[in-house]
């Protein structure tokens, strides 16, 4: 059985609160997954590519 992950989740939910904070532009990969607490391989691992993941996060 595989382990479970919150790191999806986690890597919209702070993508989506940065944007709201600093905006588009401001935000990069390595704000995202320092504010999900994340290693950049997650960021890639889950799909979450920069422009859809933050405006999934958005969402």
């Amino acid at each position: 059985m595989g382990r479970f992950s919150d790191a999806r989740e986690r890597l919209l939910a702070a993508s989506g609160d940065l944007m709201h904070q600093l905006g588009y532009a401001a935000i990069g990969v390595a704000e995202i997954c320092a504010r999900a607490g994340v290693r950049k391989g997650s960021f890639y691992h889950f799909g979450c590519v920069h422009q859809s993941g933050v405006e999934a996060g958005a969402q």
